[in-house]
């Protein structure tokens, strides 16, 4: 029981190697599995009593969320056995992916003002952000993230955009708005 949060951490690095091996999607690659905190233990003299993992696994366009949770929990007990007890407590956040096509409306707008206003238009990409954009496209909202800023720097402890980025987002947003039919 000494090691068993270990155990479990280098089941979930095996699991997150087979997600990388054994899904795709053509815009996104493969599937993430994060752990991103692990927390226990009282004093550096004590055994612990239990370790706590938190995990983050991003979804795939038509992923099920629940699907994947029980899908990880049989590779553990596949991997694991009986040696090491564990358990999943229910998630934070369950959150699809999101995929909206080039041919979009809102796509196209958003070109176009992007041309209109700053002179030139973004690239198109897929990518692996968490956004609350996935909430309107589950409901049938053709959605799209694009906002100001360097990616590399959000979400980060110095979190920050330039003035001129927001402002030059916002003539965006607003050409984008005054355009939409």
């Amino acid at each position: 029981m000494l090691y068993d949060g270990a155990r479990v951490a280098l089941a979930l690095e095996e699991y997150a190697q087979h997600l990388a091996q054994n899904s795709s999607h053509p815009g996104l690659g493969h599937p993430t599995l994060n752990l991103g905190k692990v927390a226990g233990g009282h004093s550096v003299n004590i055994v612990p009593d239990k370790c706590v993992l938190e995990l983050e696994r991003r979804l795939l366009p038509g992923e099920d969320g629940k699907q994947t949770i029980a899908d990880c929990q049989q590779f553990l007990r596949e991997k694991l056995g009986d040696s090491v007890q564990f358990s999943f407590e229910e998630p934070y956040l369950i959150d699809p992916a999101m995929e909206t096509t080039r041919e979009a409306i809102i796509v196209e707008s958003l070109a176009r003002a992007q041309q209109e206003e700053l002179g030139f238009i973004g690239e198109l990409a897929a990518v692996n952000y968490g956004t609350d954009g996935s909430k309107l496209s589950r409901v049938g909202i053709e959605t799209v993230v694009c906002g100001p800023g360097d990616i590399a720097q959000a979400h980060t402890a110095n979190e920050f955009i330039e003035v001129e980025q927001l402002e030059l987002a916002t003539r965006m947003y607003s050409r984008l708005l005054a355009n939409w039919n």
